[in-house]
């Protein structure tokens, strides 16, 4: 048995939340930390931290570490040894008193090596093996370069490794980058080297990092982003490497960007991908008008019966 706080008391600052649980990156107020006794289960490359109840979720994330970790090797065309620390809590109470964050499930610690998960959370089987996935795509980032890269890079691969896990702890595509294309609201991508606080321009950051990434990736494709990591991870500045490797500037790279989404972006498109929002915002409209035109029928009818009414006592003079 081990005490949490002993365990993660490394972490120390708090940063931005991101809303409708998106996975993030965030460290943690050491002072939050919950007091609570742990079981232990490991293997040579993964250690898993857990509550005596969930001692079967400890052994998937066990069995489902060398899958993921090869999986994320292959993308990345790169292999390393992580030995992750996994802390799974059981109670989301509990893991609100280490992040002081209603919004997240998860968070990473790349200098550490440690990653905890918001068990009550985790839906269903899928997800735990998403969640994991994305965390280690920070830790996997962080070995290879030795540093912290700028917010959108790193968020927006570890969401491309995982198919865009924020969308899929969503349930749906917000729309919110569409949008943002259409009416000149697009975050400069050098600004997202971190993240804004605000709720809507988080959310849209992430949105941003996430499209900019799989747009660099299919551009270039895999090779040259190895590439890029691999001149960050010798001493490259990202700008610098990605000049050399690309030979291209990340501004030139943005504005191309911009421009394929502009080209894909338009009123039509924006309305057809909410068409079944429309219709039910249209039927209820309609519901609304149907029973407001019932209402005022109703009043009229009883205005006439009352009217009727009063005649009938004061019948004419004969």
């Amino acid at each position: 048995m081990v005490a949490l706080k002993q365990l993660i008391q490394r972490a120390c600052t708090s940063r931005p939340s991101f809303i409708m649980f998106i996975i993030m990156l965030l460290s943690v107020d050491a002072g939050a930390l919950v007091l609570k006794d742990l079981h232990l289960t490991r293997t040579n490359d993964i250690t898993v931290y857990y509550e005596e109840s969930l001692e079967n979720a400890a052994k998937e994330v066990i069995s489902i570490y060398p899958r993921v970790i090869s999986e994320i090797q292959g993308m990345f065309m790169y292999n390393v040894e992580l030995h992750p620390e996994v802390v799974l809590i059981k109670k989301h109470d509990s893991f609100i008193g280490i992040t002081k964050n209603d919004y997240i499930v998860a968070f990473a610690q790349p200098e550490r090596g440690l990653i905890v998960i918001d068990y009550s959370k985790m839906k269903s089987f899928y997800m735990l093996v998403d969640t994991l996935k994305h965390e280690l795509s920070h830790l996997f980032l962080f070995k290879i370069t030795g540093r912290k890269l700028p917010r959108w890079f790193d968020e927006g691969l570890s969401q491309w490794v995982t198919g865009g896990v924020s969308e899929i702890i969503e349930g749906k595509n917000s729309g919110r980058l569409k949008r943002a294309v259409l009416t000149g609201r697009l975050l400069p991508i050098k600004s997202l080297e971190t993240f804004p606080s605000e709720r809507e321009a988080l959310l849209l950051a992430y949105e941003q990092s996430k499209s900019f990434v799989e747009y660099m990736v299919e551009r270039f494709g895999r090779e040259n982003i190895a590439m890029i990591l691999e001149r960050v991870g010798s001493g490259d500045e990202l700008d610098d490497a990605i000049a050399r490797v690309l030979s291209l500037s990340i501004y030139e790279i943005e504005n191309d960007w911009v421009s394929q989404i502009k080209k894909k972006t338009t009123y039509i498109t924006y309305l057809s991908d909410h068409i079944y929002e429309i219709i039910f915002f249209l039927a209820a409209l309609l519901t609304v008008y149907g029973f407001v035109r019932l209402y005022i029928k109703k009043v009229r009818y009883r205005d006439e019966d009352e009217d009727d009414g009063h005649i009938s006592q004061y019948p004419p003079y004969d």
